[in-house]
């Protein structure tokens, strides 16, 4: 529940025993991975910024999950009526059609995260260029500001005292 449930880390409580339970060390407050991956449709089109890497693998994530539970369900339906698969069929192409946008837009602004242009998705079409892709993707945000704007991930909160 914690960690699906919009909880983050804390330092203070990680670790100790709270009535039967050890504190996972989470707090209320960070995005919840829907809210990551509605993020990224509400920025449809939106190939300008950067994006954080969270913000990238949940909606990654997710998009995944979505679309093995139409696979599932049209091999399920598959079995059942020719018609249904067919519908089915129908509503996985509609939704990677409609996902191509995004997918690149989110995809583009991580690039823009490390100083990249977008220009570089297109080494992904020669062999292995991809794997140069998947690097930049894995790569934590580069904390400075840059030509596409500011850092995307909130800067550690300094302890006065």
């Amino acid at each position: 529940m914690y960690a699906w449930g919009g909880f983050k880390p804390n330092p203070k409580t990680s670790g100790k025993v709270i009535g039967k339970r050890i504190a996972a060390g989470l707090q209320p407050g960070a995005k919840k991975p829907m809210n990551w991956y509605l993020t990224v449709w509400k920025r449809y089109a939106e190939f300008s910024g950067r994006s954080r890497r969270k913000e990238f693998w949940m909606f990654t994530l997710i998009q995944s999950l979505i679309m093995i539970a139409f696979f599932a369900a049209v091999a399920v339906s598959a079995m059942q009526s020719r018609r249904l698969a067919l519908a089915l069929d129908l509503l996985v192409i509609l939704y990677s059609l409609a996902a191509i946008i995004p997918n690149l837009a989110v995809s583009v602004r991580r690039l823009h995260d490390h100083g990249k242009s977008g220009w570089w998705l297109l080494i992904s079409l020669i062999p292995l260029g991809g794997l140069v892709i998947l690097v930049f993707d894995c790569l934590d945000s580069d904390p400075a500001d840059n030509e596409y704007g500011p850092c995307p991930k909130p800067a550690p909160a300094t302890i006065l005292g």
